[in-house]
């Protein structure tokens, strides 16, 4: 049996276009658990670039990722130490 709110939840996030406030708030989690870090003020043109490469593709979770991975403080993140 499902639930009403998994499936409210499926429904949102299947159903192109995502809202613009929506995906702008996926990117930044997104880019916060990617780097291991809140998102930072530095961070805002990043995500700034993600939301405009990813409109003409209406905030589609691929066009997300795509723009995710793409960004430079993805690409430029470091490891940390090895012990």
């Amino acid at each position: 049996m499902k639930s009403p709110v998994i499936a409210g939840l499926r429904s949102v996030l299947l159903r192109p276009p995502l809202d613009r406030e929506f995906a702008r708030t996926v990117i930044g989690k997104m880019l916060s658990y990617a780097l291991g870090r809140g998102a930072e003020a530095s961070d805002q043109p990043a995500i700034r670039a993600i939301m405009r490469e990813a409109a003409p593709g209406n905030f589609t979770f691929q066009s997300l990722i795509t723009g995710l991975v793409t960004s430079a403080p993805f690409q430029m993140r470091r490891s940390p130490p090895s012990a």
